[in-house]
Parts: structure tokens; C-alpha cells; sequence
């Protein structure tokens, strides 16, 4: 009846879909010594990662629901009726709205922004100054870090330890 059920309900009939049609054969050898005298197959799901990486490849190709399928405006519809009805592996995943940007403050969605978080500047991954800076760079500050170390527990109740100064290179978002 509304526009983000049936977009749920579409996008996990295209996921099912496409697990069902890149599944592998597998067989399994019966016999005396592994001889294969008889021969076992059957489909099996492709693996997980594989499966994430083909939908991650729709996610990143995805349609607006209100265009691709309900041809109008979400804003003019009544009623959804969807004006294409067939589903396969190769339809698109649909998205009722745009995801956020997560780089910059928004107050209305409580989102902090990554000015001033720190970073891993030798990182390829999600934690690396390019991903989490969103290309506007870093800056390297050198902080002096102190912590507890070298504690020894003395007898019945009392712990006593040292502070150690650590001196690192920080890598703060711009």
C-alpha cells in the first residue's frame, strides 16, 4: 500500500533472486577410498563474501523508487501502483530516499560530521584519513599521553603505579 513497504519488499525479492541465480554445483564423491563410484551434486548459495560484493554493486547502482517503478512523485501519488511489475537478478535496488552525507554537521538528523576526528593516515580501510575526511585532508598534531603503567598490587588492598608519559603523531580530520 505505501511506497517503503513495497521497496522492501522488492529489494529482498531481487536479492533472493540473484542468490538463485548464481548458485554453484557442488559434488560430493562416494565409494570405496574416495573411488567416485557414486557421485552426489547439488546447488549450494555462492559464497558470502561473493554475495556481498554483487550486492554491494547493486547498492551503489540503485534507483529512486518513486521513478524507477511508480513512474510519478512521491509527492503526487495516492495510491502506489507499481508500473513495472516483473523482478529479476538484474533489476536495480531501490531507495525511497538518499542516504545522508555523514561528512558534514546536520542538526536536523544529529549528525556530528568528521571535522576533528582523528584518522589513520597509513590505513587503506574505513579508518583512513582519505575515506573518513571525505577529501578535505588532514592535519598531524603530536600529543603527549599519559597513562598508569608499571603497577604492582601490595599486600591487602592497595595498588601503586607509575605515569608514563607517551609522546604520538595524531591525524585530526580538517
Amino acid at each position: 500500500k505505501d511506497m517503503i513497504s513495497f521497496t522492501h519488499l522488492y529489494n529482498s525479492e531481487v536479492g533472493r533472486k540473484l542468490v538463485r541465480r548464481n548458485r554453484e554445483v557442488r559434488c560430493k564423491c562416494h565409494g570405496m577410498s574416495g573411488s567416485c563410484e557414486v557421485r552426489t551434486c547439488w546447488k549450494a548459495a555462492p559464497d558470502f563474501r561473493r554475495v556481498g560484493d554483487m550486492l554491494k554493486e547493486k547498492y551503489d547502482n540503485a534507483k529512486s523508487a518513486d521513478v524507477e517503478v511508480f513512474g510519478n512523485s512521491a509527492n503526487t501519488a495516492r495510491k502506489y501502483r507499481p508500473v513495472r511489475r516483473e523482478i529479476s537478478p538484474g533489476s536495480p535496488l531501490l531507495y525511497v530516499e538518499k542516504s545522508p552525507t555523514f561528512c558534514e554537521v546536520d542538526g536536523r538528523l544529529d549528525l556530528m560530521g568528521t571535522r576533528g576526528r582523528h584518522c589513520n593516515r597509513t590505513s587503506t580501510g574505513p579508518d583512513s584519513c582519505d575515506t573518513l575526511c571525505c577529501g578535505r585532508g588532514y592535519d598531524q598534531r603530536r600529543e603527549v599521553i599519559t597513562k598508569k603503567c608499571n603497577c604492582r598490587f601490595k599486600w591487602c588492598c592497595q595498588v601503586t603505579c607509575h605515569d608514563c608519559s607517551e609522546e604520538k603523531w595524531i591525524a585530526v580530520c580538517k
